[in-house]
């Protein structure tokens, strides 16, 4: 008689659309690739909610999450607009503020609208919204 080894699942903490807030969500099966790169199902262990996320993008934003847009002038930024669209790294100016910050990671809130979340020098993280329709 065989005995199957129990594979203990995987969790990622990953901002939930619904809760509106970083949840515990669990990895489902296999990455797949795809042509916007390697793809990962997931499920928000608080509402089941399942989706998937580009894995690519999230290695990508961990590693920019710690860096800090310090020596960076705001001549070398682009100024933020809701209207545009940013990718991750951009370098960006928020003219109210008068801070600059680097894009660490792009969300699709519950709305369906896109925000970006930025690492500023002055206000810490920030979540902003990017490609509004008006």
């Amino acid at each position: 008689m065989a005995v199957e080894a129990k594979v203990k699942n995987k969790y990622i903490k990953y901002f939930s659309p619904i809760l509106l807030q970083e949840t515990k969500h669990q990895l489902l099966g296999e990455p797949f690739e795809t042509e916007n790169g390697m793809m990962q199902l997931i499920k928000c262990l608080r509402t089941r909610h399942i989706s998937t996320i580009n894995l690519d993008e999230i290695e990508l934003s961990d590693t920019l999450k710690n860096r800090k847009p310090t020596g960076i002038s705001k001549e070398d930024a682009e100024i933020y607009s809701p209207l545009n669209e940013y990718s991750l790294g951009s370098i960006i100016f928020h003219e109210k503020w008068n801070d600059i910050g680097i894009v660490n990671a792009k969300e699709i809130l519950s709305s369906g609208q896109q925000a970006i979340v930025v690492n500023f020098e002055k206000n810490k993280e920030k979540r902003l919204v990017e490609k509004l329709k008006n």
